[in-house]
């Protein structure tokens, strides 16, 4: 049995969103959510990932190691 289709392009979704997330933070330091925000969001795609394993891909946000960016904006988000 496969991963429900609403159940990938819910993950899909986050995954792009946390990616634009990320750049804007990261790259822009133009953060347009609060991290808070962003933390749902992260733990949303986690529980995806652990209740259907096989989202979990090396391209996930939840496999990143850490950011790249401008260095004038924080680390990372508190996640």
């Amino acid at each position: 049995m496969g991963v429900p289709a609403v159940a990938r392009k819910e993950h899909a979704k986050l995954a792009a969103d946390l990616r634009e997330h990320d750049y804007r933070y990261y790259v822009l330091a133009d953060p347009r959510i609060t991290d808070e925000a962003y933390d749902a969001l992260f733990r949303r795609l986690l529980h995806l990932e652990e209740t259907h394993p096989e989202l979990r891909g090396h391209d996930s946000p939840s496999q990143r190691v850490g950011g790249s960016g401008s260095g004038g904006h924080g680390s990372e988000h508190a996640n």
